[in-house]
């Protein structure tokens, strides 16, 4: 009995993704091939509604993402055949279980970046030695930026004391 169950969850699994392919193709061909106000267009919008609503009915809420997709899509084809009240019900639900799986994934505090980097379990001496590397080429190119406009500023208060001593040695003379 167990071995059936698990068939009829891997056949169920395996049905629902399918489903919204066939609702896009549908999708896709009632745009290329018919004009919005042909009766073969709405019949081929309706066919991927059908689709959608077996997907939906398919994936509880176990799968969220497919679930999600599948609302969406049906908001997006009610729009096209003029169920507005639908439309706004499905895209509603559809951003509600979008939320729901952004929220339980956010439910984790991520480290600081340099807590990530320097205290990684993988590889870690090895990302120190380049954090030390790196760190260090900034503060060289900084600090040799730096020294240039600090030796002349130097050179010009040593220069300067050197030039009134020379007219001190003239003035004496």
């Amino acid at each position: 009995m167990k071995l059936k169950e698990k068939e009829a969850k891997k056949e169920t699994k395996n049905r629902r993704s399918p489903l919204l392919w066939i609702a896009y193709a549908k999708y896709l061909k009632a745009e290329s091939s018919f004009n919005e106000e042909d009766k073969e267009y709405q019949e081929e919008i309706f066919a991927a509604i059908r689709a959608l609503e077996k997907a939906k009915a398919l994936s509880k809420e176990k799968n969220r993402k497919l679930r999600g997709c599948a609302l969406y899509f049906l908001g997006y084809f009610y729009y096209k055949s003029g169920d507005i009240p639908t439309t706004k019900e499905n895209l509603i639900e559809s951003i509600k279980t979008i939320l729901k799986k952004e929220k339980q994934q956010s439910n984790t505090i991520d480290p600081s970046w340099w807590d990530w980097w320097l205290f990684s379990p993988f590889y870690r001496w090895t990302k120190r030695s380049a954090f030390t590397i790196i760190s260090s080429s900034i503060f060289l190119l900084l600090l040799h930026a730096l020294v240039p406009q600090v030796l002349s500023f130097m050179q010009l208060l040593l220069g300067s004391s050197l030039i009134e001593e020379k007219i001190g040695e003239l003035e004496i003379l």
